[in-house]
């Protein structure tokens, strides 16, 4: 054990400061993932386990999709031949909007492995029935409830309040802790938790699992004890004083880096906040230079349309004049036409007199 007072304390201030979305739902899947054949003993997950699958999904359109939990299993009483499964924690009864993403995994994972699938959901509320039929997508298809229960938690509580100082316990007695404040009922779950926060401080088990353990104890702790800062730091310490020197170092390196990689997140989400006001700023000048652009062009149009009016009007203005104008040259080409016929008779009129004058002249 450690006595660094000033150290626990200060690891304790700083594991306080850290929050955690979905606590419930992120100790599922951290022990599950950490622990997979063994927890999928002790969540009692059908089919007999032969590897944990790819989490990610993606749906037809292209959209990606996580699962809490996909694995490969060999048949049983439950699974009649090699399948696959993907196991949903949920906490909340599954509305609509929920029923959809568990049909895409169940596709993306026959698609995938070429296998059957069965959809399995793990959860403390009460069920009518084991099997459960929904639609999604004009599809028919089955749910599998594992519905956790008080006796269940219980049977595990007994097992760890029974176990002495002087035996380790194994990787499925240490998934109990997890399985307990997970699915503990809401109304007993701070006495609960504080009790299997004594049973940590006195059960032996290697140092990694421990290291595990205590990360589920101290999200479960602050979730549960989030209106009582004083009883959470006083759990927290108890269970950190377990550690010895070596966990304890490993632990304080851990939230070291957690801490690191929180202050870079919260830089990266200033960034992202930043980048969407510069993108926000980007698409409100585009929008306003779209419109100033737009009312031009509207403007533009418009005086082009009443240019080409005007040019339209002195085209046929200038036409009817030239109209005009052709019309008084052709009466003056006709009056210069009819002017030439008259001074043809007249000439053709006084060639007859100069014959007649000759005729005259030689008579005399």
């Amino acid at each position: 054990m450690i006595n660094r007072k000033k150290e626990i304390d200060e690891l304790v201030e700083s594991m306080m400061q850290k929050t955690t979305n979905n606590p419930r739902d992120y100790c599922f899947n951290y022990i599950v993932s950490r622990y997979p054949k063994v927890s999928h003993e002790v969540f009692g997950f059908p089919g007999k386990f032969i590897k944990s699958l790819d989490r990610i999904a993606y749906k037809e359109d292209g959209s990606k999709l996580e699962l809490d939990i996909a694995e490969l299993v060999e048949k049983d009483e439950f699974i009649k031949q090699k399948s696959t499964i993907n196991v949903e924690h949920q906490t909340t009864p599954i509305e609509y909007g929920k029923i959809d993403p568990i049909y895409d995994y169940k596709i993306h994972l026959i698609h995938e492995n070429n296998l059957p699938s069965t959809s399995i959901v793990i959860t403390s509320i009460e069920q009518e029935k084991q099997m459960k039929c929904y639609e999604s997508q004009n599809n028919v298809f089955n749910v599998y409830y594992i519905e956790v229960k008080e006796k269940d938690i219980c049977e595990k509580l007994n097992i760890l309040r029974n176990i002495t100082n002087s035996e380790e316990i194994s990787q499925k007695e240490a998934i109990y802790f997890t399985y307990i404040v997970i699915f503990v009922d809401r109304n007993i779950d701070k006495r609960i938790v504080e009790e299997i926060s004594h049973i940590f401080m006195h059960v032996k088990m290697n140092s990694y699992l421990r290291l595990d353990i205590h990360h589920v104890l101290k999200i479960m702790i602050k979730e549960i004890f989030k209106d009582n800062k004083q009883k959470t730091r006083e759990l927290l310490t108890m269970i950190t004083k377990t550690l010895n020197e070596k966990e304890f170092c490993e632990l304080t390196r851990e939230e070291q880096f957690k801490a690191d990689i929180a202050r870079k997140d919260e830089l990266i989400e200033n960034r992202d906040e930043m980048l969407a006001k510069k993108d926000e700023m980007i698409s409100e000048i585009k929008t306003e230079n779209e419109k100033k652009i737009s009312e031009i062009k509207t403007e533009n149009e418009k005086r082009i349309s009443e240019k080409d009016k005007e040019i339209s009007e002195i085209k046929t203005e200038n036409e009817k004049k030239i109209s005009e104008k052709d019309k008084e040259i052709y009466e003056k080409d006709k009056e210069i036409y009819e002017k030439d016929v008259m001074l043809a008779k007249k000439d053709e009129e006084l060639e007859i007199l100069r014959l007649q004058i000759k005729q005259q002249n030689s008579k005399q």
